[in-house]
């Protein structure tokens, strides 16, 4: 049973030689179609939605693409030139790399693993920041990542929690312990 017959010999028009409707799959590209060639598989140069393979589909297409996730996103697995992520291709690889070949503050990038300058301390591990903490003065990391002073009268002085004043300072004539706050004690300033 013939869908059509034009009663022409032209597969580019309204119905094709063989006398059925054009349609994605066919083999003949039609108006609307980027390319059509007659199979269903979408790791060729066609999808089977009659489109061109292209780098971002979401297809890897067969000796062209290493990978295609279709986002554009760097910062995952592929690339969106297609190619898997590597240290050294300039993007940081979320979860894998903490730097790549981009300058990062307080440190330098060996290898896609973060070197922190003395002094300085990657604390909260995120990618692209660098060593965000100068640990020699930071009461909440004082010394190292995560290392706090605890007492509240206390400061970080080269990577030390060291006293600045509070309840540990006796004076000739005193009974007992006082608070000494911005150098006056508890008992007896004017």
């Amino acid at each position: 049973m013939e869908a059509c017959d034009d009663g022409n010999q032209n597969n580019n028009d309204a119905c094709s030689n063989s006398c059925a409707l054009p349609g994605c799959g066919d083999g003949i590209v039609q108006p609307g179609e980027e390319c059509d060639d007659g199979n269903q598989s979408n790791n060729d140069a066609c999808l089977s939605t009659c489109k061109a393979a292209k780098c971002g589909d979401g297809i890897i297409h067969q000796g062209a693409e290493l990978c295609d996730d279709g986002n554009l996103s760097n910062t995952d697995a592929c690339l969106t030139t297609c190619q898997p992520a590597k240290c050294g291709d300039g993007f940081i690889h979320q979860g894998v790399e903490l730097c790549d070949s981009n300058p990062t503050p307080n440190a330098t990038c060996n290898q896609c693993s973060l070197v922190c300058n003395q002094g300085y301390a990657d604390c909260d591990k995120a990618a692209g920041n660098g060593c965000e903490v100068a640990i020699a003065g930071d009461k909440n990391n004082c010394g190292a990542c995560g290392k706090k002073c605890q007492n509240p009268y206390n400061t970080c002085q080269q990577g030390q929690c060291v006293a600045i004043y509070g309840p540990e300072h006796t004076f000739a004539g005193m009974q007992s312990n006082h608070f000494v706050t911005q150098g006056c004690c508890s008992v007896g300033c004017a």
